[in-house]
Protein backbone atom coordinates (compact mmCIF):
# COMPACT_ATOMS: atom_id res chain seq x y z
CA UNK A 1 0.00 0.00 0.00
CA UNK A 2 1.14 3.53 -0.63
CA UNK A 3 0.04 6.82 0.91
CA UNK A 4 -0.55 10.06 -0.99
CA UNK A 5 1.29 13.10 0.39
CA UNK A 6 -1.55 15.36 -0.83
CA UNK A 7 -3.88 14.00 1.85
CA UNK A 8 -1.46 13.94 4.78
CA UNK A 9 -2.08 16.25 7.71
CA UNK A 10 0.36 19.09 8.27
CA UNK A 11 2.99 18.71 10.96
CA UNK A 12 1.09 21.14 13.21
CA UNK A 13 -2.17 19.17 12.86
CA UNK A 14 -0.35 15.89 13.56
CA UNK A 15 1.25 17.39 16.66
CA UNK A 16 -2.13 18.70 17.85
CA UNK A 17 -3.65 15.24 17.41
CA UNK A 18 -0.75 13.55 19.18
CA UNK A 19 -1.13 15.92 22.15
CA UNK A 20 -4.87 15.23 22.50
CA UNK A 21 -5.31 12.95 25.56
CA UNK A 22 -8.76 11.86 24.34
CA UNK A 23 -7.34 10.45 21.09
CA UNK A 24 -7.21 6.67 20.82
CA UNK A 25 -7.59 3.78 18.44
CA UNK A 26 -11.38 4.01 18.60
CA UNK A 27 -11.58 7.62 17.43
CA UNK A 28 -8.34 8.22 15.51
CA UNK A 29 -9.88 7.89 12.05
CA UNK A 30 -12.91 10.02 12.90
CA UNK A 31 -10.67 12.77 14.33
CA UNK A 32 -8.36 12.64 11.28
CA UNK A 33 -11.42 13.13 9.04
CA UNK A 34 -12.56 16.06 11.21
CA UNK A 35 -9.25 17.93 11.10
CA UNK A 36 -8.13 17.05 7.57
CA UNK A 37 -8.27 19.96 5.14
CA UNK A 38 -9.07 17.44 2.35
CA UNK A 39 -10.71 14.29 3.78
CA UNK A 40 -12.04 13.46 0.31
CA UNK A 41 -8.60 13.54 -1.38
CA UNK A 42 -7.06 10.22 -2.38
CA UNK A 43 -5.12 9.00 0.65
CA UNK A 44 -4.07 5.38 0.27
CA UNK A 45 -3.65 2.99 -2.63
CA UNK A 46 -3.88 -0.77 -2.25
CA UNK A 47 -1.94 -3.14 -4.45
CA UNK A 48 -4.84 -5.56 -4.22
CA UNK A 49 -8.46 -4.46 -4.73
CA UNK A 50 -10.66 -4.02 -1.66
CA UNK A 51 -14.43 -4.40 -1.88
CA UNK A 52 -16.06 -1.06 -1.07
CA UNK A 53 -19.38 -0.60 0.73
CA UNK A 54 -21.19 -0.57 -2.63
CA UNK A 55 -19.75 -3.99 -3.52
CA UNK A 56 -17.26 -2.68 -6.10
CA UNK A 57 -13.56 -3.43 -5.98
CA UNK A 58 -11.33 -0.38 -5.53
CA UNK A 59 -7.66 0.31 -5.00
CA UNK A 60 -7.74 4.02 -4.06
CA UNK A 61 -9.37 5.44 -0.92
CA UNK A 62 -9.73 8.82 0.78
CA UNK A 63 -9.99 9.23 4.56
CA UNK A 64 -13.76 9.48 4.12
CA UNK A 65 -13.81 6.25 2.10
CA UNK A 66 -11.76 4.48 4.78
CA UNK A 67 -14.11 5.78 7.47
CA UNK A 68 -17.15 4.48 5.54
CA UNK A 69 -15.47 1.08 5.17
CA UNK A 70 -14.60 0.95 8.87
CA UNK A 71 -18.17 1.87 9.86
CA UNK A 72 -19.56 -0.71 7.45
CA UNK A 73 -17.26 -3.45 8.74
CA UNK A 74 -18.09 -2.46 12.32
CA UNK A 75 -21.81 -2.79 11.64
CA UNK A 76 -21.24 -6.17 9.95
CA UNK A 77 -19.24 -7.47 12.92
CA UNK A 78 -21.89 -6.24 15.39
CA UNK A 79 -24.54 -8.00 13.31
CA UNK A 80 -22.49 -11.22 13.60
CA UNK A 81 -22.36 -10.93 17.40
CA UNK A 82 -18.92 -9.43 17.86
CA UNK A 83 -19.00 -7.21 20.94
CA UNK A 84 -16.90 -4.13 21.76
CA UNK A 85 -13.37 -5.12 22.83
CA UNK A 86 -13.65 -8.55 21.15
CA UNK A 87 -10.54 -9.28 19.15
CA UNK A 88 -10.86 -9.78 15.41
CA UNK A 89 -8.33 -10.24 12.64
CA UNK A 90 -8.69 -8.79 9.18
CA UNK A 91 -6.42 -9.94 6.39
Amino acid sequence: MSISADALLSRDLREDLAADPSLGAGNLLRRAVEVSPRPDAPFITSGRPVVDTDGCERTEFSLLDIDRLAQSWSAWYLEKGVEPRDRVAIF
